[in-house]
């Protein structure tokens, strides 16, 4: 008769013990490694933000409206430009100048205003506290840094992506499109006063 030796209870313990502990290891470890890319991510957008506001020369304080409506912008082509830059369901209440742009069935609206820091900083704030109230969106995201702030809501599907410097703010926002940035920055070249 042969003995075959049995594990203990214990020894089945120890094992899941040690296999929830290497789990457990290997995604702190992950999480560390994304929080670290993602804060240097962050860090490197805002050094980059900052070249540019740095390179970029604003439109005269006293530009003429058809300075913010140039014909064409990252592909996109002027349909309509206007003085209605106030935008009430996000909290913007300032005047402005206005312009929209369309491109293959995308919409892309621009509003433009002259803006000190404490007005962006109130406008930031408030856009804020009005798309993270979950009795008004279903899905809503944001990501603000100290010169922008870019966010997403739904339902009604809006992207947004604001960008102050030296005193003007420009609001680019879109019901089909996801990432802005590239108009923004076109926009903000075309715009600005060294063209």
């Amino acid at each position: 008769m042969s003995i075959v030796p049995q594990k203990s209870p214990r020894s089945k313990v120890a094992l899941i013990g040690c296999a929830i502990g290497i789990v457990l290891l290997l995604l702190c470890a992950g999480a560390g490694v994304a929080i670290y890319y993602g804060a240097r991510g962050a860090v490197e957008a805002v050094q980059e933000q900052e070249r540019f506001a740095q390179q970029w020369t604003p439109p005269a304080a006293e530009a003429p409206p058809e300075t913010f409506a140039p014909e064409s912008v990252a592909g996109f082509t002027l349909e309509s430009s206007d003085e209605q830059a106030e935008f009430p369901a996000l909290g913007i209440e300032q005047a402005g100048f206005h312009a929209i742009y369309t491109k293959d069935g995308d919409t892309v609206d621009v509003s433009v205003y002259r803006m000190t820091e404490a007005e962006k900083t109130a406008v930031f704030d408030e856009i804020i506290r009005r798309i993270d109230d979950d009795d008004r969106f279903r899905s809503n995201s944001h990501v603000r840094l100290p010169r922008s702030l870019r966010f997403s809501v739904s339902p009604p599907e809006l992207h947004g992506s604001l960008w102050h410097s030296q005193g003007w703010l420009v609001f680019v926002r879109s019901e089909t499109t996801e990432d802005l940035e590239p108009f923004q920055r076109a926009y903000l070249e075309a715009i600005g006063g060294g063209n």
